[in-house]
């Protein structure tokens, strides 16, 4: 028996399992979960846009919410890249603003609600204080901006479907990123989304979306989906995805598209 690589091995498995405690805070704590109900139209779901560390034109966003129908559009975290400490919801608003219409959002002309989803790790503003919901209005959008999951149901349909970040999983985008690629390409398993179905304790017939990863996933079976990223991060390109939830028949709809050719990387 080889003493000296049994007692690495040991040390490194210990590490890493360290490293996978201390990044999973729902371990310590539940995933605060709003419910919301949607009369009818389209939902469409991005993440991580990181729009103050993107130089792509994103303004044809608006352009998929008007061409897709789209009453709610959910962004689920990342959509600024610098965290950065904001004293009150006004210093928020001004964020939000920005954002609106860096989207080209003012431009759906269709009233439009946007639910905010902050990650609540490396990235978007942390705001001062116990912030739980902020509501703001830019023009004809409405804007939620909140922490933790959305669950959103149609009256007719049956199922519901379940958005957030994913930081509430694994806290630490890379590891998470590393999980869910590894997981991919020797499984072919979305390991990091099934994961977020068993912590936030879906049904077999609702939907689980999620960001965070950078790595875009679509799963008709597991019911689960991930749009993937609009910026590059290490060796992971952006996808430029971007999820659609309708409601046809009584049946949840999802599916998965993509902005192609877009030459800002």
């Amino acid at each position: 028996m080889n003493i000296p690589a049994l007692v690495a091995a040991s040390a490194s498995a210990v590490i890493i399992l360290y490293y996978l405690v201390t990044n999973s805070p729902w371990l310590t704590k539940g995933i605060p979960t709003a419910s919301l109900k949607v009369d009818s139209g389209a939902v469409m779901v991005l993440s991580d846009l990181h729009i103050d560390a993107n130089p792509m034109d994103l303004g044809i966003i608006g352009s998929l919410a008007r061409i897709n129908g789209v009453n709610t559009l959910v962004i689920a975290g990342d959509l600024f890249n610098y965290r950065i400490r904001i004293r009150d919801e006004l210093e928020l608003g001004v964020m939000v603003r920005y954002a609106v219409e860096r989207l080209g959002l003012s431009c759906v002309k269709a009233r439009l609600t946007v639910l905010y989803l902050m990650s609540s790790s490396s990235h978007d503003p942390e705001v001062h204080g116990n912030h739980r919901v902020s509501v703001m209005k830019v023009n004809n959008v409405t804007v939620v901006a909140m922490q933790g999951a959305v669950r959103l149901s149609y009256p007719d349909c049956i199922g519901s479907v379940y958005i957030t970040h994913g930081d509430y999983a694994v806290k630490d985008g890379v590891l998470a990123g590393l999980l869910s690629f590894i997981s991919l390409k020797l499984l072919n398993y979305p390991l990091f989304e099934v994961m977020l179905r068993r912590i936030l304790n879906v049904n077999d017939h609702d939907w689980v979306i999620s960001g965070h990863t950078h790595v875009p996933v679509f799963n008709s079976e597991l019911k689960v989906a991930n749009p993937g990223s609009w910026v590059k991060a290490l060796v992971m390109k952006p996808h430029f995805g971007y999820v659609t939830i309708r409601c046809s028949n009584g049946e949840l709809k999802v599916s998965l598209g993509s902005v192609r050719g877009n030459n800002a990387y």
